[in-house]
């Protein structure tokens, strides 16, 4: 009579605490994997950075291999590339 009241609500209470202790890790390890993945993703999509000496070697080689230049002119621009 005198002893503690346990109602209907107090069972609900911890089954609620409970799933929600049970939840939160759970969706704490979706949203980091969520992140790595769109980190992932934008690190596929991004070239990696070329040094300026690259990059210019590049486009010297895609003008001559487009006929742009001759072969004496690749090779006065590669020797003054390359001289630096």
């Amino acid at each position: 009579m005198y002893g503690r009241r346990r109602g209907p609500s107090s069972g609900a209470l911890a089954g609620g605490l409970a799933s929600v202790l049970l939840l939160l890790p759970a969706a704490g390890v979706g949203i980091a994997l969520q992140t790595a993945r769109a980190k992932s993703a934008r690190q596929r999509r991004l070239p990696p950075p070329q040094p300026a000496e690259d990059l210019a070697l590049a486009v010297l080689k895609e003008r001559y291999a487009r006929g742009e230049i001759d072969h004496d002119e690749l090779d006065r621009r590669l020797h003054h590339l390359l001289s630096r």
